[in-house]
């Protein structure tokens, strides 16, 4: 009976995107402006970044959201490729906080993208063409860009509300608070930001021609896991700021922490709260409030610094391959 909610499960996961930002509307514009960008930065000849080792780190990325397609010559020559399948979703999700890495296993469910990362780290370094080295970098980066979105790294739970009836019981919780208060949803928790595109005309206003932003970036010459971890802490920091024109209201407010050994903790839905990018009056912990119109500019600007904090991760992982692979 439980392989066959897990199959049912499985089939859900793969018709409703969740557990970070859109494939298409948020992952590859970022790795493409980032891209772009390294290509800027990037002054030595003869690099590995050609327009095919380009498309493969951007093929890598994606493919950690839909599967890698079949290709014979894939097929036969890639090692650790099935980190890439989309089976994986059932059992490896994509949240990741370092605090709580101790709570994130549910029965054969890796809540954290823990097991995830260390395949995709195999798969650098068991496959020895650079070619397919880099499909398993822009894996990494995917799960790196995903560090920038706040439920991933409280974490809280966003996905299909199926996991509710066909997940272990201890996953009902994490659907059924917000239906207790109310906020009813047939087939997933969304999360706004997501689905909210990259501003790239202002990215790239602000990140082409940036000597600076360039050299700042290969400085710190960062360890793969130095990387995430930063870009986990930075989110975590960023969320303690105070909302523009609403004082004593933090960003922090739209979402509640995991407390004791839950691995997740939940979205600020209690009374009428809004969830982030809603229209709403948001009560903070200290009883202050603050009012949105829908997809505030606040909320844009707030977004737009976590994607320039995704671009600027992409970079320096980019800058590891290129003195490691």
């Amino acid at each position: 009976m439980e392989n066959y909610k897990l199959i049912i499960l499985f089939v859900i996961l793969n018709s409703v995107n969740s557990f970070g930002y859109e494939p298409d509307k948020g992952h590859e514009p970022l790795i493409n402006t980032a891209l772009k960008v390294y290509s800027e930065c990037v002054t030595e000849p003869n690099l590995i970044y050609g327009i095919n080792e380009r498309k493969r780190i951007i093929q890598g990325d994606l493919a950690m959201d839909k599967g890698l397609k079949f290709n014979l010559i894939d097929w036969i020559s890639l090692r650790e490729e099935g980190v890439f399948t989309k089976k994986r979703r059932i059992f490896n999700w994509h949240f990741y906080n370092p605090e709580r890495i101790s709570y994130s296993k549910v029965g054969l469910i890796e809540q954290s993208h823990s097991r995830l990362w260390g395949d995709l780290i195999k798969g650098i370094n068991k496959n020895n063409k650079e070619y397919n080295k880099l499909l398993f970098l822009g894996g990494i980066i995917h799960l790196i860009e995903d560090l920038t979105v706040p439920a991933h790294v409280i974490p809280v739970y966003h996905g299909p509300t199926a996991v509710k009836h066909l997940g272990p019981k201890q996953l009902e919780p994490l659907v059924s608070y917000m239906q207790n208060e109310g906020k009813e949803h047939s087939k997933k928790i969304a999360d706004k930001i997501d689905s909210i595109s990259p501003d790239i005309t202002r990215l790239e206003k602000e990140l082409l021609n940036n000597k600076q932003f360039c050299l700042a970036v290969q400085k710190e010459n960062l360890s793969l896991t130095d990387i995430r971890l930063s870009v986990a802490q930075f989110t975590l920091e960023y969320l303690k700021n105070e909302i523009p024109n609403c004082p004593g209201v933090k960003w922090q407010d739209f979402w509640i922490q995991p407390t004791n050994q839950e691995y997740f903790g939940r979205y600020n839905v209690k009374g009428e709260n809004p969830l982030f990018g809603e229209a709403g009056v948001l009560l903070s912990s200290s009883n202050n409030i603050c009012t949105f119109n829908a997809l505030d500019d606040r909320y844009l600007d707030f977004v737009y610094v976590l994607h320039k904090k995704a671009i600027e991760a992409d970079l320096k992982i980019l800058f590891w391959g290129t003195n490691n692979i």
